[in-house]
């Protein structure tokens, strides 16, 4: 996986920074850190109003702790992990890493859904 973060400017830094230890900590509030030091929360608006790159670089960044359910066939539930994100136009591509295989049968889960067995 590629990590751009350093390529980032200093004010991307610090927004993505305070997104990623909010969520590290658990919390649902997002908090940033104004010029006194103090801690403030984020509005919805500024949340909302993060630059798709932003958003991006988020995703990119934390990709290792994204897993994404795909569905059920069967009995087998169908999830990939995040491999990375990267911007498709106007919008964050996320890239699984089951769509890094050649075939997705390969995968154990698929194979089982879809192929009839096991590997």
């Amino acid at each position: 996986m590629i990590n751009r973060y350093s390529e980032l400017s200093e004010d991307d830094q610090t927004t993505i920074d305070a997104f990623i230890n909010s969520v590290a900590s658990g919390s649902r509030d997002i908090t940033d850190i104004n010029e006194a030091g103090d801690r403030k929360e984020l509005t919805n608006m500024q949340i909302k109003n993060l630059t798709i790159q932003q958003l991006e670089r988020i995703i990119d960044i934390r990709a290792n702790d994204f897993s994404v359910y795909i569905g059920i066939r069967g009995k087998v539930c169908l999830s990939s992990e995040v491999s990375h994100a990267s911007l498709n136009g106007l919008s964050v591509q996320i890239n699984l890493e089951t769509a890094q295989l050649d075939d997705v049968i390969e995968d154990q889960g698929f194979n089982m859904a879809f192929g009839g067995g096991s590997k």
